[in-house]
């Protein structure tokens, strides 16, 4: 981050955290930098945090994040854990692919990941996300029907643990529009979903598209088709429902080579960008997803990222705009006005103790 580059005019990096979370690191540790983190994310209407869980073949990976928000600190608050089962292939990992014994193991972790109090849950499903939906059908030889018959065995262990079953999305990563008519409804998922807009539409201004002409081009592909990859046909053709996400920002800028010409089209990560993402604009944006959730049983809103700072992507406070981004959420999902304070506070405590009462039960 440190090292990014400014490539051209308006193109504005490094981007920088007004945090000093290295400082903090070292001094204090991690539940300290986590833990500062939780209480804006819920003083700003934000349910749940959605963190990323590796596990390969010789093991968990990564897991600190994971295991320190959902043993340690969100019991002491209001702020709900959930998992997105990143089974991408890795640059420090290799292949995403797992023997089928591994997903057993997997299977076993992730059920005991939603019977924790602060696990996030869909009604009375606990959320689960899986990154890479053609890795994990390859982890079963490439069978369909075993990498379901996987699936429903971990969906009847949570069934099993107390819950009424699990909430399954899949993700758009590498998935073309026929796989994913295949993949979707092989495998019985409950609703899928972009990670970012860059996955599934094509930004067609270089070296930068504006922000709300990207925002329309991936609501009119998931209405009409006519992306990439998984919205080439409609988002909404799947029995499963499309959970569209709310990007903040688009700039993986500080994942490329300074030294190579920004002019020269290129392939991922070198553009292009997303520029005028500002916090006006950013508000709009949600607002919009908030009003699409209208009718909906579950009404739920994806927003990328708290801190994906190499994508350009982050709510975490930051130099030039602050807290605005952050501001922005709460100005659309808090309703002050409204707002019994009194009632919320209240709330807000019972939920803090009752997690802390059943823990220790």
């Amino acid at each position: 981050m440190a090292a990014a580059s400014s490539y051209f005019i308006g193109h504005i990096q490094p981007k920088k955290s007004v945090w000093d979370h290295q400082r903090e690191w070292n001094e204090k540790g991690f539940r300290y930098v986590a833990r500062k983190s939780l209480i804006p994310m819920q003083n700003s209407g934000i349910d749940a945090l959605i963190i990323h869980y590796y596990h390969f073949d010789d093991g968990p990976f990564r897991s600190t994040a994971l295991d320190i928000y959902l043993n340690k600190l969100s019991l002491a608050h209001t702020l709900d854990i959930a998992i997105y089962w990143d089974n991408r292939d890795h640059p420090e990992k290799g292949s995403g692919v797992i023997e089928p014994d591994t997903f057993k193991g997997i299977t076993k972790d992730l059920v005991d990941y939603f019977q924790k109090r602060s696990y996030w849950k869909v009604g009375n499903r606990p959320f689960l996300a899986i990154a890479d939906l053609e890795n994990f059908v390859a982890s079963f030889e490439g069978d369909l029907e075993q990498a379901a018959g996987a699936l429903e065995r971990l969906r009847n262990k949570t069934i099993l643990a107390g819950f009424d079953n699990a909430y399954i999305v899949g993700y758009s990563h590498g998935l073309s529009a026929d796989r994913a008519d295949v993949l979707v409804d092989g495998l019985a998922l409950d609703a899928i979903s972009s990670y970012t807009w860059a996955d599934d539409i094509v930004l067609p201004d270089f070296p930068a598209t504006p922000y709300e002409e990207a925002h329309q081009l991936y609501h009119k592909a998931i209405a009409e088709g006519g992306g990439t990859n998984l919205l080439a046909r409609p988002g909404t053709r799947f029995k499963a429902r499309y959970l569209p996400t709310v990007v903040m920002g688009y700039d993986p800028g500080p994942l490329t080579d300074p030294s190579v010409d920004w002019k020269q089209k290129r392939g991922y990560p070198y553009g292009p960008y997303l520029k005028s993402n500002t916090p006006s604009k950013f508000t709009k944006v949600l607002k919009h997803a908030k009003e699409a959730t209208r009718g909906e049983e579950d009404k739920i809103v994806l927003i990328n990222a708290w801190n994906d700072w190499t994508h350009g992507s982050y709510l975490e406070p930051e130099e030039m705009y602050q807290s605005q981004f952050l501001d922005a959420v709460k100005h659309v999902f808090v309703d002050l006005e409204s707002l019994d304070i009194e009632a919320w506070i209240k709330h807000r405590i019972n939920v803090k103790y009752d997690r802390l009462d059943r823990t220790r039960d």
